[in-house]
């Protein structure tokens, strides 16, 4: 039987007994893994470092916010987000259009959408696979009215058609729970063990069962919101995401990622 040797790509002859034989003479050897070591180390010399490779990251991600921006900022209405890669949909709406884009995408990316269909989709086949439109743009009071319009028109709730996870636009009214989601509910509600966490306001301990809560009481959230919308109207004009790049150095857009 002939092979050819991985060394002087000369032809040899092996017996049965000699099958895993890939070179002719053990200097073919030595002279292969001299070159094989050879090209490792031009490899290895020619890999980006770790700080070109973070610089490179913190660029594309600027690249990515920047191209997220809206031409007339603060627009309140319906927006829409399409899976390109199987035409799937999600239908949105909000005060903010731009804002409420910033908050998916920043979800996005740590992993903590309060849609998991969405979500797994985001995970699945990246940002690129996502495009997002405004659908129109109304006012704030007819918000839900349009979005229950579009809800209706398009069925995005539909497992085969979009993501939505409810029929009613602000709320879960029509969507019917079965039996088998009813009885797990229960299960991981009754399992669920007490937990101690702190007020964000007045600083005590309570106890939790469920949820997380960040205020011991009404009365400390209540307290806690009247600050910050007083922080809020005393703070001036919001800036707009373009305005922000725009005052912030490269090296600051680089930290700023990299935390």
């Amino acid at each position: 039987m002939k092979r050819k040797c991985l060394g002087c790509s000369i032809e040899f002859e092996v017996t049965s007994k000699q099958l895993d034989k890939r070179f002719c003479t053990q200097r073919c050897w030595g002279k292969y893994q001299t070159e094989h070591k050879l090209n490792m180390k031009a490899e290895l010399r020619n890999r980006p470092t770790v700080d070109e490779v973070k610089k490179a990251f913190s660029e594309q991600r600027i690249k990515l916010v920047q191209s997220l921006t809206f031409v007339d900022f603060a627009l309140s209405g319906v927006y829409i987000i399409i899976n390109i890669v199987n035409n799937m949909i999600y239908i949105g709406s909000s005060k903010d259009i731009e804002a409420r884009w910033r908050e998916h995408v920043h979800k996005f990316y740590g992993n903590r959408h309060e849609n998991d269909k969405l979500q797994k989709a985001w995970n699945k086949y990246g940002e690129k696979a996502f495009q997002f439109k405004i659908l129109e743009v109304v006012q704030e009071k007819n918000l839900v009215v349009r979005e229950q319009y579009y809800l209706d028109l398009y069925k995005p709730y539909e497992r085969h058609i979009g993501y939505n996870l409810y029929k009613t636009a602000f709320s879960p009214l029509g969507n019917v729970w079965t039996e088998e989601q009813k009885a797990n509910l229960r299960v991981v509600r009754h399992n669920q063990k007490p937990r101690k966490l702190y007020c964000k306001w007045c600083k005590t301990v309570f106890i939790v069962k469920g949820q997380n809560a960040k205020f011991c009481s009404h009365k400390c959230r209540d307290k806690a919101r009247w600050q910050k919308d007083k922080a809020k109207n005393h703070s001036g004009k919001r800036k707009t995401l373009k305005e922000l790049f725009d005052s912030l150095t490269d090296g600051e857009l680089a930290t700023i990622l990299e935390d």
